[in-house]
């Protein structure tokens, strides 16, 4: 971190903290290592998605905001008392908590600050895509469940987002890939196929269902659902390409930037959490709230991980 003379922390142009993507050939041993930690975490949360869709439907998107402001508190105060640790080994005076000379969002202009729209827009998109991801995850797994279908094989679908990213750092950034790239590019591309074309027309005892109005249905549960998940690997693509964005061109850090788009999740949702508690204060279980808080727990730190392997790997390959 850099202070001026006047105390003022001074960060750098975002230029200067550019990042260049490894053409060569680099050890992609920690990229990779943390972007298999992010897909771990995604699949985990996809997972507990998957278990709270049947029982509390979209409601589990209410409960989250008490892990957004916990989370969100711990790393700002924490920002904070490393800040002024800075600070006091150049013998400078500590900042209060709100001071706006140690804040990404205000920057300085003349004798005053003014609000940085550049990095406040940061937050706000990071918590738009979630926020979208997070009800198309919930209609997939509510049409899957009605279809029928096996709920972790339809996250196959999700993987269409792995060509559609390497086929953009291809051409944007001019990433090549290798043999096994390409064979594993012709893999996802038969599981998304047979996941797409397959369906089981079985009742929940394995009984194959022969009524033709069940299974038209069915059929028409199945399509939606492989519909939002090829959906979701587009908008999963659209969501890497903003991360590695945001790394390159604000001054927003990654972890900062996903912590607080979570946090404007929390101010949406707590007050419709209030409500829908109000309305039916059976909604949730002790079990089923701590549950929808871990979903958006392995989201956050899985974004995480993603932008760190974006900005040591190879955008394609990650």
């Amino acid at each position: 971190m850099n202070i001026n003379d006047d105390g003022i922390v001074k960060y750098p142009a975002p230029e200067e903290e550019k990042i260049i993507i490894p053409k060569g050939h680099q050890s992609q041993v920690k990229p990779l290592m943390f972007a298999l930690a992010s897909s771990f975490l995604f699949a985990f949360g996809d997972y507990l998605i998957a278990d709270l869709s049947p029982v509390i439907n979209h409601r589990w998107m209410y409960a989250q905001w008490l892990n957004n402001i916990i989370v969100g508190l711990i790393y700002h105060i924490f920002q904070w008392r490393h800040n002024n640790s800075e600070r006091a080994k150049n013998e400078l005076a500590p900042l209060s908590f709100f001071d706006k000379s140690g804040s990404v969002y205000w920057k300085s202009k003349g004798e005053s600050f003014v609000v940085d729209m550049t990095s406040v827009w940061v937050a706000v998109r990071r918590g738009l895509f979630q926020s979208l991801i997070n009800f198309l995850l919930d209609l997939l797994f509510f049409n899957a469940n009605a279809a029928k279908m096996n709920t972790g094989i339809v996250t196959v679908l999700f993987s269409i987002s792995l060509v559609l990213t390497s086929v953009w750092f291809f051409f944007r950034h001019g990433e090549r890939l290798g043999v096994q790239d390409y064979l594993g590019v012709v893999c996802i591309g038969a599981c998304v196929a047979m996941v797409s074309s397959g369906g089981s027309h079985s009742s929940d005892g394995n009984v194959p269902i022969t009524d033709p109005l069940v299974i038209a249905e069915l059929d028409e549960y199945k399509d939606m659902a492989v519909m939002i998940g090829l959906i979701l690997g587009v908008i999963f693509t659209f969501n890497g390409i903003e991360c590695h964005y945001n790394m390159q061109n604000t001054r927003v850090n990654s972890m900062q930037a996903n912590i607080d788009g979570h946090l404007l999740i929390a101010i949406v949702m707590l007050p419709i959490w209030i409500w829908q508690m109000s309305s039916d204060p059976d909604t949730y279980t002790w079990f089923t709230f701590i549950e929808s808080n871990g979903v958006v727990f392995c989201f956050v730190i899985g974004l995480i991980f993603l932008t760190e392997a974006f900005k040591t790997g190879k955008g394609g390959t990650v």
